[in-house]
């Protein structure tokens, strides 16, 4: 267990016997907002890597709805959106 890891036990301790019930929306909108940071990292260095012609994933975000194949291949960039 690293020294990062040993610090974070009291904290799960204490959320798991309702010591921090009273904080616990301002940790929950912590956590979420590394969450979501994280997530933003995750998909600027995808998209770095991304080149026109690449086979890509779609996920469950897609629109219109309609479009439902689980994968298909890059073929150009338009601005911060990549067309497939």
């Amino acid at each position: 267990m690293s020294p990062g890891e040993r610090d974070v036990e009291p904290i799960l301790v204490a959320l798991g016997v309702g010591a921090l019930d009273g904080r616990l929306e301002e940790i929950g909108t912590v956590v979420n907002n590394r969450i979501v940071a994280r997530i933003a990292i995750d998909e600027l260095r995808a998209a770095s890597r991304l080149h026109p012609s690449d086979r890509v994933r779609l996920g469950r975000n897609l629109q219109p709805r309609y479009l439902d194949s689980p994968a298909a291949t890059s073929i150009g960039r338009d601005g911060d959106k990549w067309i497939v």
